[in-house]
């Protein structure tokens, strides 16, 4: 589903319109949507994310949706902005962090470069609340078939890597320690 709101801009799924908007349209609250993504795996997830992307055919519609959803993203706390929670080699700071509750994973991150913000939020779209054993075996190549990457400079493409890798890292500590 596609809204124009009273700017003409597009305004699409995961929060980024209103319940009152959706309610027009006769969709699931908030609170509906949440529990329905939280029930998605992993690879659903991916799909849903693709086919959202797809609605985009410009690449920088595509950049602007996922600054959306780096906006979206719940604030980090000052205490996990350290060293420790730093993902290193990024060009952009990028601060990431991991809580385990009832057997899943939850992230929080957060990054000084929108673009960067948007793409660590692309990961958590799909491995928040998600069981470590699933977040280890997940096949995160999605990523590639998003078309983001092409546009990138070497370094934030680089970054992408280093993001799933750090979030597989914590996962992997959560596994050892349940």
């Amino acid at each position: 589903p596609r809204v124009e709101d009273s700017t003409g801009k597009i305004n699409l799924f995961l929060g980024l319109i209103t319940d009152q908007t959706y309610d027009k349209l006769d969709c699931p609250s908030t609170r509906q949507r949440l529990q329905f993504a939280r029930a998605m795996t992993i690879a659903e997830k991916q799909q849903h994310l693709l086919d959202e992307l797809s609605f985009f055919h410009d690449w920088q519609d595509r950049y602007e949706y996922v600054i959306a959803l780096g906006k979206k993203l719940s604030p980090l706390p000052e205490t996990a902005r350290t060293a420790d929670h730093l993902i290193k080699g990024c060009q952009s700071q990028v601060w990431l962090d991991a809580a385990y509750e009832d057997g899943k994973v939850e992230y929080f991150a957060d990054s000084d470069s929108l673009i960067t913000k948007g793409m660590i939020a692309l990961f958590i779209e799909v491995l928040n609340r998600q069981s470590p054993d699933d977040i280890l075996t997940a096949d995160l190549s999605f990523i590639e078939q998003t078309g983001l990457k092409e546009h990138l400079a070497p370094t934030r493409a680089n970054a992408l890597n280093l993001m799933a890798t750090q979030m597989k890292q914590k996962a992997l500590t959560f596994s050892q320690t349940s």
